[in-house]
């Protein structure tokens, strides 16, 4: 009889997961992604708040416009990338993952096939 474990992923788990896909280097671009996103956005905060304590004169020149629709295509494109890279580091991980279980059945013993039935090692 199988026994179900908590349904929380941990802490560990999530380390090896991140560790199948890129190693050290996916694990420090994600955080560079998610760092350098979050930057962008609150200089966008901050330069929406200083344009808005400007004088009314100052608020009507051309270049904040400009530099307002920059920092929201940065950070768009900032955003897009970060949700590339998570996309690639998660299918990459997937597939390491699958390539290594497959291998492990590959290589295993007959008598691990004799006492586990079927539909418990294809739901694994």
């Amino acid at each position: 009889e199988e026994v179900d474990e908590d349904k929380e992923v941990k802490f560990k788990d999530l380390l090896a997961f991140l560790r199948f896909s890129l190693g050290g280097s996916s694990i420090f671009l994600f955080f560079f992604s998610c760092i350098t996103t979050v930057a962008m956005l609150m200089f966008l905060t901050y330069f929406v708040s200083y344009w808005t304590e400007q004088e009314f004169e100052e608020q009507q020149r051309d270049f904040y416009p400009i530099v307002f629709a920059g920092c929201i295509l940065g950070y768009v494109f900032l955003n897009m990338s970060r949700s590339f890279i998570i996309f690639f580091i998660i299918v990459k991980a997937a597939t390491n993952m699958h390539k290594a279980m497959t291998e492990k059945v590959i290589r295993a013993k007959i008598l691990f096939f004799d006492s586990n039935p079927v539909g418990r090692v294809l739901t694994r």
